[in-house]
């Protein structure tokens, strides 16, 4: 090649070269050599031709790097030149006060093993250099988020070899990283799935693409190293890889989400199923209050030996029993008319402890224990003791061949306020009952159903599967909640938290009447308003036996009309709670307006918490459906025995 076509050639590079002679002076350099010379302060007495290029490198002092590099490079020349080193090749920085630059040094000879001259060529790698340390740090930033994620990240090849785990997957299933490495990705996942798991894993390498699974109703299932199940969320997606194509699973064990949710859509539906329940009790009390007191009003125009008296009395029986079917319904719909009070659960549970052994039987034994005085707690004391017959019965099915029963009562503090009826509550206090029985337990599936009404493991005719339910409405009713945990084999334990009130609470004036002469005859007009028709005509025949005057209206609008129209006295006004329209609220407080009238009302069916926070409001009475003739006339009698109480 001519000398002036390998000169252009050399000029036209980007790279800095010199040729250097055996004593390292400078022989020849290319046009970026002399450049990079004159633009870094220097000319061609420093570093150009005819100049010893070792004399430079030597002279650089110092413990700087650029010192070290200057020695390295004038180093690695002589031995390239005695032949001790066939080439060298070094990357240095040369960075300018307002830039960083990287260069490659390549000393390289010309001629075999004792060359006249090397060539040093000087090659600007900057953006390489860059790209490396951006590589380089993405992959710390990579590692560090990797490791420290909070889900379970699984990174496994193509054919379903497990490649990179970080620490959370080491402690989400119980595996060490050496374990888990080389290691196919199905011992993550249960026996019985791990087929299945290798077709969904072909088919999802065959088109890669990010996927969430385990979400909403789908359950997944993984299994740890010593076996255990729980319920995962993952979130799949396509990654690259030296390999070639990998995919990066985020494994989220939501087994205690799946639980919530189970827990809330059980909830739901015990909720549909009470407002359905509760809805059609109501109804049907009306149906067994018209059938009881018309039963009571044969009976009393029946002399004694009468044909037809035991088929009356038969009728009256059999509205009793349904009567309190219908109780229990309202009572799991949490719309049972309760009349609560303060109570003392620790004397009131001691109290029952005789009932309970008679229930129980000879060979269970009952133990009630309370560590430490208890909180109040606002509830209906005929209710806690239905809550804990039931569920004594209840133990006493699960232990046929004997056992023990214990109820341990204890305040606990919860994290959240729990606000009682309108009484002073320290914020988070409950009163904790446990129930703890030694039967045969209940497998999940039973578990998940056990507030369920008419949901029963009886034989027929042994239970209407209410009793549970029951307990279920009534503590809800009292702002309450109630667990229960189970294990076959393993016995059953309720628990019941109740809002605890303070000593500041009171008890609310109780509605109990005293017993007065049931044939007694009264005088006076009572209006009674009641969209069932027959009910209405059966309460106004009970009234008039005993010399009331009655008037009677089937809606709170009629009622309000008859009030305007009639110019006798008013004496008392019977109200249904419920009707269609104007409810028994809204007229009695209409009529109120218009006449200082006392009320007493009539319901089998709490339309709202606020119930007996209304009937303190109207200063009203209230008596519970279904009722009695004899009971009714007392409660009658009472009021208007206290007019001036009853509008105070």
């Amino acid at each position: 090649m001519p000398a002036t076509l390998a000169m252009a050639t050399l000029d036209a590079m980007t790279s800095q070269v010199a040729t250097l002679d055996r004593t390292g002076r400078i022989v020849m350099t290319n046009e970026p050599w002399r450049r990079f010379a004159v633009e870094n302060g220097g000319d061609q007495r420093v570093l150009g031709e005819g100049v010893s290029y070792l004399a430079v490198c030597d002279a650089v002092r110092g413990p700087e790097p650029d010192a070290i590099e200057a020695r390295t490079v004038a180093q690695a020349i002589r031995d390239v030149l005695a032949g001790r080193l066939r080439v060298f090749v070094h990357e240095y920085a040369c960075h300018a006060p307002s830039i960083r630059r990287w260069f490659q040094v390549r000393v390289t000879p010309i001629g075999h093993a004792s060359p006249g001259r090397v060539v040093v060529t000087h090659t600007e790698i900057t953006h390489r250099r860059m790209a490396d340390e951006a590589r380089t740090a993405a992959q710390r930033r990579f590692e560090a988020l990797f490791q420290f994620a909070p889900d379970g990240l699984v990174i496994a090849t193509s054919e379903g070899t497990i490649t990179q785990v970080n620490h959370q997957a080491e402690r989400l299933f119980g595996y060490t990283a050496a374990e888990l490495v080389g290691a196919p990705v199905e011992v993550l996942v249960p026996g019985d799935t791990r087929s299945g798991h290798r077709e969904h894993r072909r088919a999802y390498s065959a088109l890669a693409h990010p996927r969430l699974m385990g979400s909403d109703a789908q359950r997944l299932r993984a299994v740890r190293k010593d076996g255990t199940e729980f319920f995962a969320e993952v979130a799949l997606g396509p990654i690259e890889v030296d390999e070639g194509l990998a995919v990066i699973a985020a494994v989220r064990d939501v087994t205690a989400r799946c639980e919530l949710e189970d827990q809330l859509r059980q909830s739901q539906k015990l909720e549909v199923v009470g407002r359905l329940s509760g809805g059609v009790a109501h109804d049907f009390n009306n149906l067994v209050q018209v059938i009881g007191t018309s039963a009571e009003f044969a009976l009393s125009h029946l002399p004694h030996g009468a044909p037809l008296r035991r088929d009356i009395e038969v009728i009256r029986e059999a509205g009793t029993r349904a009567a309190a079917l219908t109780r229990q319904l309202l009572a799991f719909s949490g719309r049972q008319v309760s009349q609560p009070e303060m109570l003392d659960l620790r004397a009131h549970a001691l109290s029952l402890e005789p009932i309970l052994q008679r229930l129980l039987g000879p060979t269970i034994t009952v133990a009630i224990t309370s560590h430490e005085p208890l909180w109040r707690v606002y509830a209906d004391p005929t209710q806690v003791e239905q809550v804990l017959l039931n569920l004594a019965a209840n133990a006493r099915d699960a232990m046929p061949a004997g056992g023990s029963l214990s109820i341990e009562l204890s305040n606990v503090t919860a994290g959240t306020t729990r606000a009682d009826r309108g009484e002073t509550a320290s914020h988070g206090e409950l009163v904790q009952i446990v129930v703890r029985d030694t039967g045969l337990g209940m497998d999940p599936a039973t578990r998940a159903r056990v507030f369920e009404p008419f949901f029963t493991t009886k034989a027929p005719g042994k239970g209407s599967g209410l009793g549970l339910s029951t307990v279920y409405g009534i503590v809800r009713q009292c702002d309450g909640d109630i667990q229960c945990d189970s294990q076959p084999g393993e016995g059953t334990t309720f628990t019941i938290r109740l809002p605890g009130v303070d000593a500041a609470g009171t008890a609310q004036a109780g509605t109990a009447g005293t017993t007065g002469d049931e044939e007694e005859r009264g005088s006076g007009t009572i209006l009674v308003i009641d969209d069932e028709e027959f009910l209405r005509v059966a309460i106004g025949r009970i009234l008039e036996r005993k010399g009331y005057r009655v008037l009677s209206a089937g809606s709170g609008e009629e009622a309000l009309r008859l009030v305007e129209t009639h110019e006798g006295a008013l004496d008392l006004v019977v109200s249904d709670v419920l009707m269609p329209g104007m409810g028994g609220w809204e007229v009695a407080a209409r009529i109120r307006e218009r006449r200082p009238v006392p009320v007493l009302f009539t319901s089998g069916y709490a339309d709202d918490n606020g119930f007996e926070h209304r009937l303190g409001q109207l200063d009203a009475r209230f008596i519970a459906k279904p009722f009695t003739g004899v009971s009714l006339l007392r409660t009658v009698r009472e009021v208007l025995a206290t007019p001036d109480q009853a509008l105070a």
